[in-house]
Order: C-alpha cells, then structure tokens, then sequence
C-alpha cells in the first residue's frame, strides 16, 4: 500500500531517501528484513510488482542488490491467490553472505485462476537451483536469468526467454520506438472533475443558455472509448487560450457565463482557491482548470491518437479533428507527416490528398494499437492493475517498439498493409481468426507477434 503521512515518515527513516518520491510501505519491511538476516541466511517477501519497474524505486533496488545475493524473483499474476491485491504481487528470495550467483530463478504467472499453483509446484522441483531449462505453457513460465540484468540503473523486468528473443529482433532491425513517432502527453487535469466535467444528462441539467455553452468542449473518460470507438461524450468547462485564461478577473468571468457562475463555480470558491497548484502558482484564475494542456495538444485542430488512462485491446480511437480533450486518458501527437516529394506527385497529389494519406496512416495505427500483438509488447514494459489493464502511460508505452507506417505507407511491400489496417479501423472490423495481428506481425517483421 502506498504509504500515509505518518507511514511516510516511518517508511523514511528506516528506507531513507532511497524510498523515492512514491515510495510503498513494504520497502521497509524488506529492507528490515534484510537488514536482520544473518550471513549464511535466507529471506523471502511479498511486495507490489509495480516496485520492480518503478523509476523511483530504482534505489531501493539497488540496494537489495548490494546488501543482498538475489536468488528468485517472481511476479505472480494470479488475482485469486491474494484476494484483497489490487495490483499484481512481486515475490523475492535473498540470501546474505554466500558466494555470489551468476543466474538466479525467475518465475512468471499470468492471470487464470490456478496458474499460479502449477507454477509454484514446478518451482518446488528445481530445490532452490536456478533451472537448467524452461519450463511452463502460455499462463506461467520458469526459467533462470542473468543477475547482470539487476545491477544496472534500470527496471528488474522479468522477460521469458520468449519475450527477449522478441525485443532483441525488434532492437537487430532498429524498429522505432513510439516516443521516437509520437508525443504522449497526460490528458487535461481540472483539479476537480465533480465541478468542471459533466455527462450528458448533467450538462442538460444545468439548462445553460448557448452563449455559455461556447466555453465547453467535448471531453473523454475512461468510458469513453470501447473497441477502438469513442462512444461516449463528456462536457468540461474550458476558460482557456493561447495567452492564458480568456477571462481577465471574475467580473469578466460572471459576465460571460453567469449560469454557470451562479449555480456552480461561487458557490465552490474556497474549494477552487484551495487547489494545490493554484496556490502553488499564486494563480488568480480560481476558476480554471489545473492543466489545461494549452501548450500541447489542447488548442490544437491536428488529428492524434487518443487513449484510457488504463486499459488493454481497443483502448485507442483517433480524433481527427482534435475534437476531444481526454480527462483520464493520453494524447498521442504524430512527431512526422507524410513526407510526399511535390515534384514526383505534383499532379497526383495536392494538399488535400496527402492530408487523407496522413489520416489514413493515423487509422492504421489505431487498429494496430489496438491488437493483440501491440497490447503484448505493452505487457513486456508496465505494469498491470486488477481485471488486467495495463498502464498506458508514456513511461512505460513510449520505449514500446513499433512500425513506422508513413514510411512503410510509401513501400509497396507493405503499403498494402497499411491500407487493410486503415480499412479495418473504418468498417470497425473485429480481429477475426487474428488476421490483425498476422498483419501486424508482418509490419514488425516478427512472426512470433502474429501467434496467439
């Protein structure tokens, strides 16, 4: 759990500064207990999986590492096995004052009920040794890996053999990464969602004149987007632009939507005023929103990619217009356009032409975001929340590997490709016998990606 201000306090004194800035209570208890064991003794625990990749608790990591000689890391997917967890569990054994170990045993479950039990009596066979093989089905897998890979200043990121053998094909054939493509920039943050975001049968209710309404615009939440579609609206009073916040001072506010004023921002004042960052920044606007995001993709009519917050397969729509503002959720900005020679096609293509070539790359990828080939590779980097969701931030979706479908768009032996992603992202085909993901597999250039 992540710790309160007391437990915050307790957590530091004993973890220090190596805690990080979200540091779990559980880092204490293992960093206690290691400091307990004597030489010649063993150790196990259970903490949070998400503490095996999280940037700031590399630290704490690594001192596990230098205190400690790591003999098995496990990351148990099995909900069931730990029916109060929220998130996925992390189990490590340590050992102090032996000789250092060269692999140590890495055990990987998914999320079936009873998968985990299969594992762990698999587990029991190799006596504390790290297995000479692998073993396991698709739901859980056992093998050893390299203790390098938990001495440098990177995530303990438990990959199969599988998996590896996957990236390292990825990285041989320079495969872009998604931060190389597209800016992935957190949805607008109001500070108060209750006050400033409405769904339909609310906003109706607020009976606000259309001059009022003109300060609005469409937003998203998690619900918003299914099977790839943006099915669900929102409203988000929205009083800013390009210069800052378009009221002046609050007369100028009340004047403008005296509705909205009246029946919903005064009556809330002290709340608004009280909001951290407005306090932070001494802003005089109580009334706007705590991240507008107008320096990113707020004010901006370019088509992008838009996402959950959390989510899986058919997390991703795309707004061509940039129509929406997500709340809970991300914005995904091309980095490149269609890079089109005017003397080669100056007939053939015209400014119009090539904006549809560009929209139609934009629909391609939204179908190839959302198959299951791409939703696997997300696995390989974040982390997962109850129900399977994976987190889809850029932290951990930016360093995804992933085609680069403008250039391949312009070659004919993938531009076919292309088109069919693009098409299916337009009849809102279903990824029927995994025809999706054979055509993703193939733009990729791994055929592994393309098996179910």
């Amino acid at each position: 759990m992540h710790a309160g201000t007391q437990q915050k306090a307790q957590l530091r004194s004993v973890v220090g500064e190596k805690a990080g800035s979200r540091g779990d209570y559980s880092m204490a208890f293992v960093t206690r207990a290691l400091e307990a064991l004597k030489n010649g003794g063993a150790m196990g625990a259970l903490f949070p999986a998400n503490l095996l990749t999280h940037e700031s608790a590399t630290p704490w990591r690594e001192s596990l590492a230098a205190a400690g000689d790591v003999r098995l890391i496990a990351r148990i997917g099995d909900f069931g096995l730990f029916s109060q967890a929220l998130v996925h569990v992390a189990c490590i054994v340590l050992t102090k004052g032996g000789a250092p170990s060269r692999e140590f045993t890495a055990l990987v479950t998914g999320n079936e009920p009873g998968v985990t039990g299969d594992a762990l009596r698999e587990l029991r066979k190799t006596h504390g040794s790290p297995p000479a093989r692998a073993t396991g089905d698709k739901q859980w897998n056992l093998f050893s890996a390299d203790t390098s890979v938990l001495g440098r200043k990177l995530p303990w990121r438990i990959l199969t053999p599988e998996q590896r053998s996957i990236i390292d094909a990825l990285e041989a054939a320079q495969t872009p990464t998604v931060g190389s493509l597209f800016n992935i920039a957190q949805g607008v943050q109001t500070g108060n969602l209750k006050l400033f975001l409405f769904n339909e049968e609310e906003f109706r209710h607020l009976k606000l004149p259309a001059k009022e309404k003109r300060y609005f615009r469409d937003a998203l939440m998690t619900d918003s987007i299914d099977d790839g579609r943006i099915l669900k609206k929102y409203h988000m009073f929205f009083p800013h632009g390009k210069n800052g916040p378009i009221f002046e001072d609050e007369a100028a506010l009340s004047e403008a939507v005296p509705t909205f004023y009246k029946l919903v921002l005064k009556p809330n004042e002290a709340l608004l005023r009280s909001r951290a960052s407005i306090v932070r920044a001494n802003r005089q606007d109580w009334w706007g929103l705590m991240r507008p995001r107008t320096g990113s993709f707020a004010l901006s009519n370019e088509p992008r990619i838009v996402s959950k917050f959390f989510g899986a397969e058919g997390s991703f729509a795309l707004d061509e217009v940039g129509r929406y503002l997500p709340s809970t959720g991300h914005v995904w900005t091309p980095k490149r356009i269609l890079n089109l020679s005017v003397e080669e096609h100056e007939e053939e293509w015209s400014e119009g032409v090539a904006e549809a070539a560009s929209i139609e790359v934009l629909r391609a990828y939204v179908t190839l975001l959302n198959s299951r080939a791409f939703v696997r590779l997300v696995s390989f980097r974040s982390v997962t929340i109850a129900g399977g969701q994976l987190d889809l931030s850029s932290r951990f979706v930016a360093p995804v590997h992933i085609p680069d479908l403008w250039e391949k768009s312009q070659t004919p032996l993938y531009s076919e490709l292309v088109r069919a992603l693009a098409s299916a992202a337009v009849k809102r085909e279903a990824n029927s016998g995994g025809d999706i993901d054979r055509i993703v597999a193939s733009l990729y250039g791994v055929p592994e990606l393309g098996k179910s």
